[in-house]
């Protein structure tokens, strides 16, 4: 458990240096078209690692069910989250998925950080409204992981976690 929590307060720590660096302009010069998208997947990022604390405080502290084999998941979560924050913005910015607000004006990015910090911190839904998109879109058929279980993968609520 300790590693599993170093891990994620390291990634965390990278992350807000990582958006640190991106909101004071401290960037490679070529970075500034791609702003939205790097802070889309640090939302994500930062939506997987809330959700991977969430995971070692329920499974650890609340149910006292803490077991070594779900380390790996604690491990990938927090980058397969960025990535699914950047996949939120290449979605949402291609018009394959819409936010459902009103649009004015002037408005910025945090429609997107907003909807990708949800990406991250549930995947499991993402993937499977992304490959639902995908299914309509192109003909392209969901995967066997989400067509049988879309929380599979998901340990902090697996049911071998939960408290019944």
């Amino acid at each position: 458990m300790p590693y599993a929590v170093s891990y994620i307060l390291a990634f965390t720590t990278g992350l807000a240096w990582a958006l640190y660096l991106l909101l004071t302009g401290q960037t490679p010069t070529g970075v500034a078209p791609f702003h939205t998208a790097i802070g889309c997947g640090l939302a994500g990022g930062f939506g997987g690692c809330t959700y991977c604390l969430r995971g070692v405080y329920l499974n650890y502290c609340v149910r006292n069910k803490w077991d070594g084999k779900w380390l790996p998941w604690y491990l990938i979560r927090p980058v397969v989250s960025v990535m699914c924050g950047v996949a939120a913005y290449m979605f949402l910015s291609a018009g394959l998925l819409a936010l459902r607000s009103h649009t004015q004006a002037g408005t910025t990015a945090y429609g997107f950080y907003a909807f990708a910090f949800v990406a991250g911190l549930n995947v499991d839904n993402f993937i499977g409204k992304i490959e639902a998109v995908a299914e309509s879109a192109w003909g392209i058929k969901k995967s066997r992981t989400t067509n049988n279980d879309t929380n599979a993968g998901d340990a902090a609520n697996s049911s071998e976690t939960k408290k019944e």
